[in-house]
């Protein structure tokens, strides 16, 4: 049965059905094979049915999969002379669907398996030169070609924050053990790769082999192994930090001294942070003046690019994380900054820029904390860092949360990946920032589960501040549901935040954390705090979390008005009000009685759960009223 639909005049018409969609594309597709595309330049057509073997492509790309140095032409006049491609989308092109349905199947009817082997495989190499691994995998897989190994293996020489061990995931899930053996490089990636996907059994299992392959190696290759276990030692995700500053004493006298060089190893993994970068570095904040004298130097240089400006922003954030004097930590930024812009890396500078918003927010000024990671992310893309603007992004997100900006996170939750069916300990901000974005949105189930799995991960892998918000996060999730256990989630989060001192943890969840706070605080002994905590460490947390929620009062609330609940009388009310007209004004616009006016104003404060005109203004844009 036909399902139907109105049309611009309001007739009833049938709606086209899948079968009826499916029949009319196969005539199309006959006729342009038995009419159309016969009565072509041989040359186009073939340039055409080569193109198809990807879904979108550039001139450039077109060159380089069919080897015509006339690509530009043939692009160009395709779009004037023919109605087969769809409208570019910046530099990039497609054929309309039934057209490169229809290509696709001259094409498998026309060209040998040699010859599409031969298009895979430059379409793979165009991938690989740009950056695009898992697009270059596929190609090479269907082009049977080795140089899949040879990505495979090239990737697991780069740190996981360069490199693509997320999106070739399946590919490194299907190597046999044997093809593993075959390198010490995929030995070494293989037991970093079940590490960031938490399976630290199996982690552990290509770590040991590769030090029994060290003992039965030649010299050349065991000095190899060494340096990729040293590597590993210090970069493990599930190992934590407990032992990485004995590590780095030792190097200068068992590394260094050999002429060894450590491979690029990001203390940031991409992240805004240092303290919860590659590490956590919660067990350093305690003594982090002492540290940064004793093993500054020493961190430095094993780093090489990477440690030019590490201390003085570790330093920062750590003072920052403690609630400590914003001039002091200001100053430290502004020289990390300066000396990772100088030298240093692009990661090292968000950590800069990412202090500074963080700097801005607590203090009210949200308008400064965006322009921060506005300009920062143009950089980013100017400089090509691509693997910096997920977590840009989702930065971003959690400033568009603090603002009520229910469109913007409804916008942004679109474009993540999936954390039902896998987990990826690099992408741990955003799952944070999904957490916080399902809270919001009403989603208190998939916030719940997906906490659960942050928490298993934080207590796996020694993940101290990870451990504290999630553990606050899930506070304020059971807190909403009515359940009990609210209590002991935020008291476990509260008493690991005091054990170091910490502030901003805390004090970031403001509004959402605030009702909690004051409940515990009614209690004689704070819920279990008293004699636990530092002495006034509570008392100073209470009154931050406050600042933070008169700052941003609709941080993590319910989002409960909708445009469906506003009459259009109610929303002109909101518009003259954004243009800065008084009651009386609008009354007089809209040639009504003030007293009405009044009562529709109410009404709307009430629906948008606010108490002031700019509350109102504020509230209503968000959700699209005006």
């Amino acid at each position: 049965m036909l399902n139907i639909y109105h049309n611009r005049r309001g007739e009833v018409r049938p709606a086209l059905n899948e079968s009826f969609r499916e029949q009319a594309g196969r005539y199309f597709r006959d006729y342009l094979n038995t009419e159309i595309i016969p009565c072509m330049d041989l040359s186009i057509v073939n340039f055409c049915m080569q193109i198809s073997i990807v879904d979108v492509f550039c001139r450039e790309q077109a060159e380089c999969i069919t080897g015509s140095k006339n690509a530009e032409k043939i692009v160009d006049y395709l779009r004037e002379h023919s109605s087969w491609m769809a409208e570019p989308e910046g530099e990039n092109y497609r054929f309309r669907g039934s057209v490169l349905r229809a290509l696709r199947e001259r094409r498998d009817r026309t060209f040998d398996s040699g010859k599409l082997r031969d298009l895979y495989y430059n379409a793979g190499l165009y991938y690989e030169s740009r950056g695009r691994m898992l697009e270059a995998a596929d190609m090479y897989e269907k082009a049977g070609s080795s140089r899949l190994d040879n990505i495979l293996v090239q990737n697991a020489k780069r740190n996981p924050a360069d490199g693509y061990y997320y999106e070739l995931r399946s590919y490194y899930r299907n190597l046999t053990d044997e093809e593993i053996r075959g390198d010490i490089f995929l030995m070494s990636g293989m037991s970093m790769f079940y590490s960031l996907t938490l399976e630290p059994e199996k982690s552990e299992y290509w770590y040991q082999q590769l030090v029994e392959r060290a003992d039965h190696a030649c010299p050349s290759e065991q000095a190899q192994i060494r340096i990729q276990l040293l590597y590993l030692d210090i970069s493990l995700p599930h190992r934590g930090s407990e032992k990485i500053d004995t590590i780095f004493r030792s190097l200068p006298r068992v590394f260094f001294s050999r002429g060894y060089e450590l491979p690029e190893f990001s203390v940031t993994s991409n992240l805004p942070s240092l303290m919860n970068g590659g590490k956590d570095f919660s067990e350093w904040s305690r003594h982090d003046r002492m540290l940064a004298a004793s093993l500054g130097k020493i961190v430095e240089k094993a780093l090489g690019k990477y440690g030019r400006g590490l201390v003085p922003l570790a330093l920062a954030e750590s003072q920052f994380e403690k609630g400590g004097s914003l001039t002091e930590i200001i100053s430290w930024i502004s020289k990390g900054q300066m000396l990772a812009q100088n030298g240093g890396k692009i990661q090292m500078e968000f950590v800069a820029s990412a202090l500074l918003s963080r700097i801005s927010l607590i203090s009210g000024r949200i308008d400064d904390a965006e322009s921060y990671m506005l300009t920062f992310r143009e950089k980013a893309e100017n400089e090509h860092a691509e693997k910096l603007l997920t977590n840009i992004d989702a930065f971003r997100c959690v400033l568009k949360l603090y603002a009520g900006d229910i469109l913007a996170v409804e916008k942004w939750m679109k474009q993540t990946p999936d954390d039902a069916n896998d987990f990826f300990c690099m992408n741990r901000l955003i799952y944070l920032t999904k957490i916080r974005s399902y809270i919001v949105l009403s989603m208190y189930q998939k916030a719940l589960i997906l906490g659960e799995k942050l928490r298993e991960y934080a207590v796996r892998c020694k993940r101290h501040l990870v451990n504290i918000e999630v553990n606050l996060l899930l506070a304020i999730i059971l807190y909403r549901g009515g359940k009990d256990t609210w209590k002991e989630s935020l008291i476990q989060g509260l008493k690991q935040a005091a054990e170091y001192h910490f502030i901003d943890v805390v004090r970031r969840e403001g509004a959402a954390l605030l009702p909690l706070l004051r409940e515990i605080s009614r209690e004689e002994d704070l819920g279990g705090l008293k004699g636990n905590v530092p002495d006034g460490w509570f008392a100073r947390i209470l009154s931050e979390v406050k600042k933070q929620a008169g700052y941003y009062p609709n941080y993590l609330q319910e989002e409960t008005a909708r445009v469906t609940d506003f009459s259009q009388k109610s929303i002109n009310i909101l518009m003259l009000q954004s243009k800065g007209y008084t009651a009386a004004q609008i009354a007089s616009a809209l040639g009504m009685k003030a007293e009405t006016v009044r009562y529709h104003i109410k009404q709307n404060y009430k629906k948008l759960q606010v108490s002031s005109k700019s509350e109102a203004i504020l509230a209503a844009r968000n959700i699209g009223l005006i």
